[in-house]
């Protein structure tokens, strides 16, 4: 799960964790390295929307007119994410049953 704005057609979208400068460094303990790294997390899966009904608005209808009210959807940012382990995993089973060698 992640917490970032992503958008209707986002789905298959890589998400990565880039930094620049600092990070922690997990395995030699350092609190801080320097330099740059990007890591693949994954695929976006999904992400979530609240419907909320916007103004009330006078459109003109052939035969008269109408007041309605406007759907508004906004993104409340958490989403789901396909692990980069599990697209491994499915590559790699694909491959196996289909006798392709890799």
């Amino acid at each position: 799960m992640i917490d970032a704005s992503a958008f209707p057609g986002s789905s298959g979208s890589p998400v990565l964790i880039v930094n620049f400068a600092t990070y922690m460094n997990r395995r030699t303990g350092e609190a801080f390295a320097g330099g740059s790294r990007a890591m693949f997390l994954g695929i976006l899966r999904e992400s979530f929307f609240i419907e909320d009904s916007g103004p009330v608005e006078r459109r003109p209808i052939p035969t008269a007119k109408e007041e309605i009210v406007i759907k508004i959807q906004q993104m409340i940012d958490p989403g789901f994410v396909y692990r980069a382990s599990t697209l491994t995993e499915t590559i790699e089973d694909f491959l196996a049953k289909s006798g392709v060698p890799y």
